[in-house]
């Protein structure tokens, strides 16, 4: 599946919503999409390939 975004808004937070207690009655969904931040291997650019990968950017997971 695949579509276009012509425009897009995010709200970071850590914690779940603080909606008004007006907005609560709604019969929106609310809550929170845990993201994870995680390191993967590094891929070199087209002027490194040729080029080892230094030690201390190899990925040990």
């Amino acid at each position: 599946m695949s579509f276009e975004i012509s425009q897009a808004s995010a709200r970071m937070r850590t914690a779940v919503p603080n909606d008004d207690g007006s907005d609560k009655k709604l019969p929106i969904w609310s809550g929170i999409i845990p993201i994870p931040n995680n390191r993967l291997n590094p891929i070199a650019d087209e002027s490194s390939v040729d080029i080892p990968l230094p030690e201390h950017l190899n990925y040990k997971s």
